[in-house]
């Protein structure tokens, strides 16, 4: 066999191989997908930390971080630890007011609505604390940040993170598709 064809037969060879391992690759991703859990763009769920009452989050792809609607929100230490206190507020309802560990402050953009009379209107900082979200029947300790979402129509935004964490898709054309159902 000459030089020319042997490389020929090597380039086919190696492109073949190629082909196959991608075949196998879409194969098992695409088997990935259809085993991650699809939501609507709006969903009921619960929060351990706030007594497992029903919320109605907005699944918002565009937003990175996880928002919960708070009003009275004060930082204070706690035999040497930084905690936060505030109290939650669900469809106009303000809840008892909770004491968390502060897990970190993080700087979030703004939306020109959400914009207040400070000088820094670019960004706001916020308190993040870790809280056990249920939506369907899948459980994960996401962050979330507090901030007041009064006015908002949903008290919860799931950003792409907790998303991430769900490994969740969301078909925004759907809404409201299941309810939690945790086991504690």
């Amino acid at each position: 066999m000459s030089r020319k064809r042997m490389k020929k037969a090597a380039v086919v060879g190696c492109f073949l191989i190629s082909m196959m391992a991608g075949i196998s690759f879409a194969a098992k991703k695409g088997d990935e997908k259809m085993e991650q859990p699809v939501f609507g763009r709006y969903e009921i769920v619960t929060l351990a930390e706030l007594d497992l009452v029903p919320i109605k989050a907005k699944l918002d792809t565009g937003a990175f971080t996880a928002s919960l609607n708070a009003i009275d929100i004060e930082y204070f230490e706690k035999e040497g630890d930084d905690w936060v206190r505030f109290t939650p507020v669900i469809d106009d309802q303000e809840l008892s007011t909770r004491e968390m560990p502060l897990l970190k402050i993080s700087r979030i953009k703004q939306r020109a609505e959400e914009g207040d009379d400070s000088d820094d209107i670019a960004s706001s900082k916020r308190p993040v604390v870790e809280m056990t979200l249920c939506i369907g029947q899948h459980q994960e300790i996401i962050e979330v940040n507090l901030t007041n979402r009064g006015h908002f129509t949903y008290p919860l935004l799931l950003g792409a993170k907790s998303l991430r964490q769900l490994k969740a898709l969301v078909d925004a054309g759907r809404k409201y598709t299941i309810d939690p159902d945790c086991q504690s």
